[in-house]
């Protein structure tokens, strides 16, 4: 009677555990799915530029976290000449601007910038790039 007492519990054990697992698992593929759903809603960490004056344009750090801009390089390259930022690295805090100037002379003016940045937090050595038209 014992022997049939145990049986039946681990019976009843290995059947629980088993639908524990799948459990487990479909609710780890909802999160996953979640997820990625809510990365690809999320607003990008950096604005698009916005001119706010004629020669005088800005992005806001829309990330949630504080960025460490590391560079911003400007396109096309013969167009540095016209291009002012501020001293950089620069730490932009969530919701913090930053304005850059670029101006144009004999039809050459910078068409976009590339800016390199990562997150103040974080350990990563490869930087994050955004890509700004300024048209």
């Amino acid at each position: 009677m014992t022997n049939v007492v145990s049986l039946i519990v681990s019976v009843f054990s290995i059947s629980l555990a088993a639908w524990a697992a799948f459990e487990a698992n479909r609710a780890n593929k909802i999160s996953k799915n979640s997820l990625a759903l809510a990365e690809r809603h999320a607003p990008a960490p950096l604005s698009e530029l916005t001119k706010i004056a004629p020669k005088k344009w800005k992005f806001q750090n829309q990330s949630g976290r504080s960025i460490t801009l590391l560079s911003i390089e400007v396109i096309p390259d013969e167009a540095k000449t016209f291009f002012r930022a501020g001293s950089l690295p620069h730490v932009l805090d969530y919701e913090d601007s930053y304005t850059i100037l670029a101006g144009s002379s004999l039809g050459i003016s910078p068409d976009s910038i590339i800016i390199d940045w990562k997150y103040t937090d974080s350990d990563d050595e490869i930087p994050e790039q955004t890509r700004r038209n300024l048209n």
